[in-house]
């Protein structure tokens, strides 16, 4: 029998992505909620990938120069 191999994202939780992204939580809460920031609900666990995180704040720096 083989096996298929996923690979899984790192997923950290919300206090810990607020932390990585030097917010509080509460804006962490509003980014997902406004669709800047990906995340991954697992049940009732909201959970978020650190290069997912990343990827979207250089969406967010690029919309910010262009649009001055």
């Amino acid at each position: 029998m083989q096996t298929n191999d996923v690979a899984l994202p790192n997923l950290i939780r919300e206090s810990e992505a607020a932390k990585f992204l030097k917010i509080s939580q509460r804006n962490l809460i509003r980014l997902r909620n406004k669709g800047t920031v990906p995340y991954y609900r697992i049940g009732k666990s909201i959970r978020y990938s650190r290069e997912k995180l990343l990827a979207a704040l250089e969406v967010a720096r690029e919309v910010e120069y262009a649009y001055p």
